[in-house]
């Protein structure tokens, strides 16, 4: 998914070593009149009884790109859920373009690409 493709933000995963993922966040808008695509705000997320995110705190500007490397099990794909609204939130907030990441305004303007291409044999054109 590149910038032009429709979205207004897109984030993508893809591995770079065996145990290191790089995240990168792009918002595909122009810098002028927008002020932050992402507000992640005392973030803490428990995943399997432990706590994965503890109280992270963020913001990413229009037309920055952001990206984060580090070992399996730190947490990036984590945050990626919770970016795209499909990661249960112990506390915090995560609002992408002024909206509560995951709500139904944003669906259509955000562009997600995992690290593992998804094949879904159930699915037809």
């Amino acid at each position: 998914m590149t910038a032009g493709a429709g979205v207004d933000v897109v984030i993508s995963a893809y591995n770079e070593a065996p145990e290191v993922l790089a995240l990168t966040v792009r918002s595909c808008l122009a810098a002028s009149g927008v002020g932050n695509v992402v507000v992640v705000d005392d973030l803490v997320v428990h995943r399997g009884g432990r706590e994965v995110l503890r109280h992270l705190s963020f913001s990413i500007a229009a037309g920055q790109v952001t990206g984060l490397l580090g070992p399996s099990g730190c947490g990036k794909s984590t945050l990626m859920r919770a970016l795209v609204g499909v990661q249960r939130l112990t506390s915090g907030s995560v609002q992408v373009l002024g909206a509560e990441a995951g709500s139904a305004p944003l669906r259509d303007r955000i562009g997600y690409v995992t690290q593992d291409v998804s094949v879904y044999d159930d699915l037809t054109v």
